[in-house]
């Protein structure tokens, strides 16, 4: 149902950018950003509303519906974490991660239902989007948010020891509009289990489990 989202949930706006004077700007102008280019010249960013075949697109722009699409995601996917709490080791926005088979009830091509995209022989979840697996093959999964490139089952394992870090080199773009250059520089990455939306539960100095922040107030 992502596509019914994302169709219903566009702005009806468009970012523009346009080249200023810097004499010329005064009061009155719209503007989202400026980028000082030099002494003269500025980059301004504005926004402009789509009237491009406007009653066709409003017909298909709602905010109402997209955040019922959303809403109702999410309570769908909470049915089934609440189902098998007992068997859950991981979730994500559309997926479940489980340690049993789940019945054709969940997983059909009706609307709502559920892909089985892997089995896998061996896992290990560090946070949301961080997780790496052995499949039946042997072939290696591994998902880390923000860093392009696979990062082996074994290495991702040794952080569920705690204060184990891994430290992974990065390219990442870097973009200077006043020289109009890009430029892609090698930085350090550092991975470590995530503890900004769940406490973290040790054993013997391991990663076992999680468990709820709660704020007392």
């Amino acid at each position: 149902m992502n596509s019914s989202y994302g169709r219903f949930g566009m702005s009806l706006y468009t970012e523009n950018y346009s080249l200023l004077n810097k004499e010329d700007l005064g009061d009155t102008v719209n503007y989202l950003d400026l980028i000082d280019l030099d002494t003269k010249v500025l980059i301004n960013t504005y926004k402009t509303r789509n009237i491009k075949n406007k009653d066709k697109f409003m017909m298909q722009v709602s905010t109402g519906i997209a955040s019922a699409v959303t809403a109702y995601s999410r309570i769908e996917i909470n049915k089934l974490k609440i189902q098998f709490a007992d068997n859950l080791l991981y979730s994500d926005t559309d997926s479940i991660f489980t340690d049993i088979k789940l019945s054709d009830k969940f997983i059909n091509n009706k609307l709502g239902g559920l892909k089985l995209e892997y089995i896998l022989n061996d896992a290990v979840f560090l946070g949301p989007k961080v997780y790496s697996g052995i499949m039946e093959d042997g072939k290696e999964l591994s998902k880390v948010k923000g860093y392009s490139k696979a990062v082996s089952f074994n290495d991702l394992k040794q952080l569920l020891l705690k204060d184990k870090t891994l430290t992974l080199n990065h390219d990442k773009w870097f973009r200077s509009f006043a020289e109009g250059t890009i430029q892609i520089k090698e930085t350090l990455y550092n991975l470590v289990i995530s503890k900004n939306k769940r406490q973290i539960i040790y054993k013997n100095n391991k990663f076992v489990n999680t468990k709820p922040i709660r704020l007392n107030y």
